[in-house]
């Protein structure tokens, strides 16, 4: 009986929790598809499906990145208040955190969390801590080292900017 009761537990956390995740993205992706009937231009009818999914404790964070993806998805797509806004980047930002703290050696969530930083805060301090993290995890990456030209360049540090694209020039 012990056995039939963990194998229960198991499938449900790993097959209804992540499906039901699955469910309430799919929901708000729907009504901010163009081409939807649910379409609408109100964040405030898109943030409870999303906000429902983060609150689902899904094992190994399966579809985390499916509803920050979201999220990002209703800023670009229709307008949003400044609250809405803010909503939106403490959504995406305890989402990126919880993925850095389980993937700590995942170059691309640190690269994520600078572009967050950045575009929604304008803190390129913070854009490039995350992306010197990420350089050191992949030091290789050029798209790594482009951002972090293109931060300093963005934060009037002409010289760092500079120096980056040399070396990426020269290499």
């Amino acid at each position: 009986i012990l056995v039939g009761l963990a194998v229960m537990f198991v499938a449900f956390q790993y097959s209804y929790k992540p499906l039901r995740v699955y469910l309430l993205v799919e929901q708000a992706q729907a009504k901010i598809n163009f081409y939807s009937v649910e379409f609408t231009r109100d964040a405030q009818q898109i943030f409870p499906f999303l906000d429902q999914a983060l609150d689902i404790n899904q094992p190994k964070d399966l579809l985390l990145k499916d509803v920050a993806q979201t999220y990002n998805l209703i800023q670009t797509r229709i307008r949003v208040s400044p609250q809405e806004r803010e909503h939106i980047y403490n959504q995406m930002e305890k989402i990126y955190l919880t993925l850095i703290k389980n993937h700590p050696n995942n170059p691309y969530y640190y690269y994520t969390m600078a572009s967050i930083e950045k575009s929604y805060r304008a803190d390129y301090t913070s854009s490039e801590r995350y992306l010197k993290k990420a350089l050191a995890l992949s030091p290789h990456k050029i798209l790594f080292q482009y951002e972090l030209a293109l931060t300093y360049f963005e934060a009037g540090n002409y010289d760092k900017a500079r120096e980056i694209i040399n070396n990426l020039a020269a290499a």
